[in-house]
């Protein structure tokens, strides 16, 4: 069950957004608190489109196709050229929210590490809340992203909080107990997520998931693959 935040709960439920670094550094440190034993990036998959129908892929098959080299700040258009056949039969991957092939092994993956956790919706999406979602308050983090927060169970990752079928996750989530946060922001199509060395390392083993180790002062804009440019 979800559950709205309070103004009295405010500030006892956010954690870590006054840690994280400036927005216009445009560092992994930007969206995720630098206060963690490690991080990770969780690449969403495309679909390719093919004559035996649709399937997912990953962006390391998308490199093996495109003659491009997989790794942790590889960017989407570095790595799917335009005179490829292969990549006019992609749609790019899932923006601003978890895809079920995300969300579904996060969740089961980072349940022995946490229970309750914070939810943070951004307040710009402009569609309305299903009405089994409850009043809550919000948070203004600047760099235009203000959330509406609320608290729910790990197993709710993959809770979808509009109505009319809007496939749209929280954006921002992080354990209650302080072991991970992680954040899909809403112009990227990828995850960050930081936490304990042994949160990590099960995401990163996890063969369900394309996950790469980066570091807090990684870039996190388009001219961070400097190896397909």
């Amino acid at each position: 069950m979800i559950t709205g935040v309070s103004d009295s709960e405010l500030e006892e439920v956010v954690w870590g957004f006054d840690q994280r670094a400036p927005f216009r550094l445009h560092t992994v440190a930007s969206l995720v608190p630098p206060i963690f034993e490690r991080y990770a990036r969780i690449f969403h998959p495309a679909m390719h489109y093919g004559i035996a129908g649709a399937y997912d892929v990953s962006w390391r098959d998308v490199t093996m196709r495109t003659g491009r080299t997989a790794h942790a700040l590889m960017n989407w258009d570095n790595i799917t050229p335009t005179n490829s056949y292969f990549t006019t039969t992609l749609a790019e991957p899932v923006m601003g929210t978890l895809p079920d092939e995300v969300s579904l092994p996060l969740r089961r993956l980072l349940a022995p590490w946490s229970d309750l956790c914070c939810f943070g919706i951004w307040d710009g999406w402009g569609d309305t809340y299903a009405p089994y979602v409850p009043p809550t308050t919000s948070i203004d983090t600047g760099a235009q992203r203000v959330y509406n927060l609320f608290i729910g169970p790990v197993t709710m990752l993959d809770f979808r909080f509009f109505g009319r079928n809007i496939n749209r996750t929280a954006n921002v989530i992080w354990a209650l107990n302080h072991r991970w946060w992680l954040i899909v922001d809403i112009d990227f199509i990828t995850t960050y997520i930081g936490g304990d060395q042994e949160v990590i390392e099960s995401l990163i083993e996890c063969d369900e998931l394309e996950v790469w180790p980066v570091q807090p002062g990684d870039d996190i804009t388009v001219n961070s693959d400097q190896i397909n440019r």
